[in-house]
């Protein structure tokens, strides 16, 4: 993400992976501003370490409690 958004988009975007995840499903927190430009560099991650991968939004939320219920671990 950081080579598509660069340093400074980067800061701007306020990028937090949180603690949610479930196997190979998680929420990232970012600024409502920056969710596109967010969503299209997370499209464009083809590696995560060593193993190919591929990355899909399956939703947005404005608030994370919410995000949380509408998407629940493993849904």
């Amino acid at each position: 993400m950081l080579q598509f958004l660069g340093e400074l988009g980067y800061g701007r975007a306020g990028i937090m992976v949180l603690d949610l995840w479930d196997e190979n499903r998680g929420i990232i927190r970012t600024s409502t501003k920056s969710v596109d430009q967010v969503k299209t560099a997370l499209t464009m991650i083809e590696k995560i370490g060593n193993q190919k991968a591929i990355v899909k939004t399956i939703g947005v939320s404005g608030m994370l409690n919410k995000a949380k219920n509408i998407f629940p671990k493993g849904g």
